[in-house]
This record gives structure tokens, sequence and C-alpha cells, in this order.
């Protein structure tokens, strides 16, 4: 039997030693370390080292580093220098030697804390701690390796003594074993007997010196258990949801096909408020301010038009058959008062605003006035929550395997995260589709397809680093897409919400695009007309457009409206804007609360040939 050890002296470090400055060492000294490996054929070790420690002063015990992350370990492969990273779990430990303990998981190694905040060491103590690692494939293409760190280079300290026996599960090639020693060749021997080598050293380690041992062995020498394989049951539940997706879609999504008619008046019924709810789903400040407008219009109450400030007066009370929720607002706005300015509205009638929203979403929430059916609302929530889940499922979980680390977690959430995101941007656009602008569509879409990146982008990073295969990854991907197009689409109109959609849409397609003739025969037989689709145009965000249509025409001045010596129709409308954000500002501000209080700011690589702490493993430690 051929045996080869190969020594590193530190010949130049030696002859120079006594130039360097000198480091403050440990306060302890290790007398005897002892390391007993038994390597099972499944390629986990069960490591029980014992550390005979003599202590120099006080100090309450040790800390000790069992390493279980490995970046960058360097393999010389025949001509080829290959770079792996490695995680290795470490399971079962314990302190045999009956020490109290404290175990953390830094994430790259755990930390035993032995001993005791309340007690100090005897001068000599002896601990004894075991512990498993889970070693796993190389994946160096043919061959396999017992690399091992029997003392590490980090301990600060010297060590008198180590002796140490490795057990492994079958026979090996003892012509591929070989140690790395700072020792003297003639300071260090071992032995070989069937499956198992021990040795031991003949003078101390001083700090920073270790013992590496590496031995080859074939590739088939482990048999290393099977990752949990969860692509399979995940394609399955990814390819139900698809198709539970598109049978939704069909039965109960689906919305017929919308009927726009031409409308030259506003949809009985509808207040100028409703039409942001009908049109877009929500109910913004602009919307509900556009009642002024309607309520001066229908004679409830004058605007004036002052130097520096709008007052509004009350002409009459709103009749009690008036919707509840513009009674509430309207009898808020002249509580106890018949006028009232901007000025007196500021940070004091915002909560009767905000109250009016919850009002009117309310109103649209009771069975008989919804305008969407409650399965299809429910089945879009559902769609949309299940959608993204088994890719971004697979992503953790073989990121996992690879990693054993909780930051996996990070492929499940920010990609899930991430196509909501796209999928509520997707529903809020096919919402508003017939009435949003070309930018906001264009916003949108690109949102939508950025986020849509962005979770491609993670999915791709997550299975490059698993490289688990391709086929089910692409295949969930593939099913999220459908999965999430379906929730877009699956909001199915009630027969009301399509009706009262239809109209809305016709008139605000014709206050878009109304011809001039047709305008002026409407303003022949209605005077006031301008003025009673002024709100809706309002509410909708086309106030310059519908009055443009009518430059040019003879407007009756409004009976409502007072402004300055010598206004025109023209001047009130070219000032409305302002008005109505003078109102929005006065009746939207809320008092600036002020807060106070404190403001918060692998393991190295080894290379073909090995070195001493070249390899796994290696416990290492400091006092404490």
């Amino acid at each position: 039997m051929k045996k080869r050890i190969l020594f590193s002296v530190l010949t130049l470090f030696l002859l120079f030693v006594g130039l360097q400055p000198v480091h403050a060492q440990e306060s302890f000294t290790i007398e005897h370390y002892d390391i007993q490996i038994e390597v099972s054929e499944d390629g986990v070790y069960t490591v029980t080292e014992t550390l005979d420690v003599q202590f120099q002063q006080r100090r309450h015990g040790l800390n000790l580093t069992l390493p279980k992350r490995y970046r960058n370990v360097t393999w010389a492969i025949g001509d080829k220098v290959v770079n792996r990273s490695y995680v290795y779990p470490i399971d079962h430990i314990e302190v045999l030697s009956g020490h109290e303990v404290q175990i953390s998981d830094e994430d790259d190694y755990y930390n035993l804390r032995l001993g005791s905040a309340d007690t100090y060491t005897q001068s000599s103590e002896s601990y004894k701690i075991r512990y498993q690692v889970h070693t796993r494939d190389l994946k160096l293409g043919g061959i396999q390796s017992f690399y091992w760190n029997l003392i590490s280079v980090n301990w600060d300290t010297t060590i008198e003594k180590v002796t140490f026996r490795v057990t492994m599960p079958k026979a090996f090639d003892a012509d591929q074993l070989y140690f790395y020693s700072d020792l003297p060749q003639d300071q260090f021997q071992f032995q070989q007997e069937g499956t198992t080598f021990s040795g031991e050293t003949l003078s101390t380690l001083q700090p920073f010196e270790g013992i590496t041992v590496k031995l080859d062995l074939p590739d088939q020498y482990f048999t290393f258990p099977k990752a949990a394989n969860y692509a399979l049951p995940l394609a399955l539940l990814g390819g139900f949801t698809t198709l539970l997706s598109i049978l939704c879609l069909l039965k109960w999504g689906k919305d017929e096909t919308l009927i726009i008619p031409v409308e030259f008046s506003a949809p009985e019924g509808i207040s100028s408020t409703e039409v942001g709810f009908i049109l877009n789903g929500t109910i913004q400040n602009r919307e509900v301010l556009s009642l002024i407008l309607d309520w001066a219009n229908r004679g409830y109450l004058s605007i004036e038009d002052q130097d520096k400030t709008l007052k509004l007066n009350k002409l009459q009370s709103l009749p009690e058959t008036a919707p509840v929720a513009q009674l509430r607002l309207f009898n808020a706005l002249f509580k106890n008062r018949d006028s009232v300015t901007t000025k007196e509205l500021e940070e004091k009638f915002y909560t009767h605003l905000n109250q009016a929203i919850q009002d009117f979403s309310a109103y649209y929430n009771l069975p008989e006035k919804r305008l969407f059916t409650r399965i299809s609302s429910t089945l879009q929530v559902v769609v949309a929550f299940l959608a993204p889940l088994p890719a971004a499922v697979l992503a953790a979980l073989q990121v996992y395997a690879v990693e054993f680390s909780g930051a996996a977690i990070v492929f499940l959430i920010i990609p899930y995260l991430l196509m909501i995101a796209a999928i509520v941007m997707g529903c809020l656009l096919q919402r508003r589709w017939h009435s949003c602008s070309g930018g906001f569509k264009f916003g949108m879409l690109l949102g939508m397809s950025l986020f849509t990146l962005f979770w491609a982008g993670m999915l791709t990073v997550a299975f490059i680093w698993a490289n688990q295969g391709w086929i089910v990854p692409i295949f969930l991907v593939l099913c999220t897409l459908i999965s999430a197009g379906c929730a877009v689409f699956m909001k199915k109109r009630t027969e009301r919400g399509q009706r009262l959609t239809g109209k809305v849409l016709g008139l605000r397609n014709f206050i878009l695009y109304a011809e001039k003739d047709r305008l002026a025969m409407l303003v022949q037989d209605d005077p006031t007309y301008f003025y009673s689709i002024l709100p809706y145009a309002y509410a909708m965000g086309l106030t310059d457009i519908w009055s443009e249509h009518f430059r040019g025409l003879t407007i009756e001045p409004p009976t409502w409206y007072y402004g300055p010596d010598g206004w025109t129709t023209w001047y009130m409308i070219s000032r409305l804007d302002r008005t109505m954000n003078s109102f929005q500002q006065a009746m939207t501000s809320a008092p600036v609360s002020s807060s106070s209080g404190p403001h918060g700011g692998s393991f190295g690589g080894g290379g073909g040939g090995g070195f001493t702490g070249g390899g796994f493993g290696g416990t290492s430690g400091s006092s404490w």
C-alpha cells in the first residue's frame, strides 16, 4: 500500500516571525483535541469532538462554530478549474459533556455557546460535542471526495495534541488518501486499516495552523438520498388551477358584449358622482364635488366667485326622496347656516366628503344595485391569488433544496407579489378600458409588462440556480400567465350593470365627439342644456372638451353663478376648473398632525490537490 503525506513548510514565515508584531492570543490552550468521524453510505458524517481545554483567565466557556455553507470551493478537474458552492446541513447537535449550551443558526454556520453567564469555568474543562453533517453530491462529473478539516486554521490558540479516527462505510483506494498540515513531516503520523484511518500529532499546533484530510472516491461511492421532488405535484396543481380558471371564466366570468347607445342626456336616476363608480369602480373627490354643479343647475344653491374666496348660498333643501348620500353631504355643507365659504370648509369638511364616498360605494354593494355579479367578483379574487402560487412555490422549494436557507422564501414572496401587482393593474385597466385615456392605457400596460418581466426574471434566476430541469418550470409559467389572464377578464356585469355602463359610455362618447349642429338643436330646445351635462363632463374630466364644443354657440348665462362685474358666460367657463379646484382643496384639506420620536437612522475553496484548511467542516471557536 502506497501512502503519501504532503506537508507545507512555512520557511519564510519562520525566518521572519521574530519581526512580526505580537498577536494577542486566546486566554486558553487546548491540551488534547480528539476527532471521531463515522461516515455512512448516504453521505452523513457523525462527528464527535472532545476538547480538553486549559484556561489561563476567568472565562465563562467556549463559543464553537460549525460551518455549513462553503462558497467558491475551487476544484482542479483535469485541465479545468471549476468553482462550486455547497451547503451541508447540520443537525442532531448534542453536548455530551453536560455543559449548558445556547445554539444559534447564523445561516452560514451554527454557533454553540458552551457555558453559563452565571458561572466561570474551572481551570481545566473537557468539552464533548456530537453532530451530524449531511453532505451532498459534489457535482464534479465523476468523482466524490471525503475532504475534511480535522483541525480548522481559525483556532487562535495552541493545540498540544491532536488524535483522530475516521471510519468509512466501505473500502477505498488508500493511494488517494492525502493529509495536509503545517507540522513538520516527522511530527505527524497516521495509519490505515480496512475502512478506517487514524492518526495523531507529535508536536504542538500553533495558532492558525490546521490539519486537513482529502480522500478521493469513485462517483458511486456514496448513495445520496434524493431530495423531495415537488415538481410533479405542483405541475398538477398548476394545470388544475389553469383548467379551473378557464372553466370559471367561460361559465361565470365572461361578460356579455357591451351595447353602447348614443345618449344626448344624462342617464335617468344616475347622478354625476355615480358615473365615476360605474365606469371605474371607484369614486374620487372630483366626482363627489361634481354634485355642486348639479345642485346649482337644479336650483338648490348658487355660487359666488368673490375676489379671494368662493361662497355657496343655499337656495332650498334637497327633497327627502334624494339619495341618502346626497342628503347627508348637502345637509353637512349647510349645517345651521344658509351660506358657506371655502375658507370655512378648510380642515373641517373632509370627513363628510369621505363619508359621502363610503355611502355611494355602499349603495352599489346592495344586492339589487350591484354592477357585477357576486360570483364573478369572488372568483376573480380567488383565481388572482391562486394563479402565481404554483410557480413561486416551486422556485422557493428548489432554491431551498440547494441552499438550505430561509432566504429561499424570497423566491416565493417577491415573484408572487410581482404577479399579483400585474394582475391588479390588468383588472383596473380592463375595468376602465372604455373610459380611460390613451396615456393611462399606455402607463398601465407598461407597468404590467415590467412587473411580468421582473416576475419572469426572478423565476429564471431561481430555476437556473436550482438546475433541476426546465419542463415543469416552463409549464407552470405558462399556466400562471393563462390563469392571470382569466383573472383579469373574470368580471361579469349584471343586467343593470350592462345597461348603466352602456348609457354612461354613450354619454361619454357624445361629450367627446358631439357635432355642433346637433348641439345647436339641443340648445335651441333647452337653453340650459350645456349646464345640465356640465356636472357629468366635470366628473369624467372632460370639461374643456365639452366647453370647446359650444364655442360660437349662444349660451344663456347660468342663473346660479355670480362673478365680478362685467363677467360673461365664457368667463365663468374659463374659471370653472379653478373654481372647482378651490372647492376641492377646501373640502379635502385635513389638519396637519405632527409626530415626534426617535428616528433610526467558505469557507475558502481548496485546490484539486488540496491544502490545509481547504476542506469542509472544521470546528473553530473562542472563549467568552
